[in-house]
């Protein structure tokens, strides 16, 4: 049951005298949503902060493609709201469970298939309220574009993972659910794979998925029937189906791929990376730019080819920054957490 204001303002009073008895104890808190990603990292606090019961949708103006939903609300909730109004969450969140939450959504800052023409979830906030470990409710960005003036500490907060503090309510830039969509299917190896997805990037087409997996390129085409049509007759797949489950599996871990016993490692590298090399069984997404690696060897190893090549590897389930990976934007986020959590009060061990 959603609450309303009044029960909604009941709930973060009794969150702010848990925060401060906490400060007194110099206890660390566990920032816990719907507990999706709950071993994706070990921490030494052990008193859960629940943001589970404050919830609910405060605002969706349809006509403005916005909408605002506290931290607990359940992500299938916020989805089914959009898709009765023909909208979406155009960056494609994983949804890891049916808990997972919009607050832990953003605070992961993952970003589905359609990531590379869409743009990553952080491009979608337009602002956030976040709870400080003072126990003030600092308010930044809006629910407009331009309503930004120094750093935008609402994206920041997207993809650091309670660092800033827990995240209370959270403004999104929705957008129109596409008219039409359809999956194009070769059978085809690796190279290839990246040769035609470089011929695809230089191309005016309405693609919003690539993936390369066990010897099958599978591209989406998502837009108007017609322009869906023009480009499947210029790219002339071997298959093609209306989309089904695939992207979906993908996007939320689901797919065979992940579900195996196994350690997997997620590689970033320039989209025109010509294959790394034997490290099994993988997957080549994002049009190149994400790799996906089930490999039982040496993670080094791995990172070591990843970096000769201009990129960075980190195991899949990995919250952090890996040592390739921390430039300019995690620094800068450093600073920015020593001054909202100076005594690392929330969820500690994810430096």
């Amino acid at each position: 049951m959603t609450p309303d204001c009044a029960q909604a303002d009941a709930i973060l009073q009794g969150l702010k005298l848990q925060l401060a008895e906490a400060r007194r104890n110099a206890t660390p808190l566990r920032i816990e949503g719907g507990n999706s990603k709950s071993d994706w990292w070990q921490t030494s606090a052990v008193l859960p902060f629940s943001l589970r019961d404050y919830r609910g949708i405060v605002r969706h103006e349809p006509s403005e493609l916005v909408v605002t939903a506290r931290a607990g609300t359940p992500l299938s909730e916020l989805e089914n709201l959009l898709g009765a109004h023909g909208q979406c969450l155009a960056a494609e969140p994983p949804t890891l469970s049916p808990s997972s939450t919009v607050g832990g959504s953003v605070a992961a800052g993952l970003s589905g298939p359609a990531r590379p023409w869409r743009g990553a979830l952080r491009d979608h906030v337009l602002g956030v309220k976040l709870l400080a470990a003072n126990g003030e409710v600092l308010r930044f960005g809006g629910e407009v574009m331009k309503n930004v003036a120094g750093y935008d500490v609402s994206r920041l907060c997207t993809g650091a993972w309670g660092r800033l503090g827990p995240l209370l309510e959270i403004s999104l830039r929705v957008a129109p659910v596409p008219v039409c969509s359809v999956t194009a299917t070769w059978q085809v190896d690796e190279g290839e794979a990246l040769r035609r997805m470089t011929e695809m990037r230089r191309a005016p087409l309405p693609l919003s998925g690539c993936l390369h997996h066990d010897g099958f390129l599978h591209v989406r085409l998502s837009g108007a029937p017609a322009a869906v049509e023009a480009a499947l007759a210029v790219l002339r797949p071997e298959r093609r189906e209306e989309e089904g489950a695939l992207w979906t599996q993908w996007r939320d871990h689901q797919h065979s791929f992940f579900q195996r016993p196994g350690r997997i490692w997620r590689v970033s590298v320039p989209p025109a990376t010509p294959p790394l090399g034997d490290f099994g069984e993988h997957a080549i997404d994002w049009m190149g730019a994400v790799r996906w690696y089930r490999w039982e060897g040496e993670g080094e190893v791995l990172a070591e080819t990843a970096a000769a090549r201009g990129g960075f590897c980190r195991p899949w389930r990995h919250p952090g920054f890996s040592a390739g990976e921390r430039g300019a934007t995690g620094l800068l986020e450093q600073r920015v957490t020593a001054s909202f959590n100076p005594d690392r009060l929330f969820n500690p061990g994810l430096d």
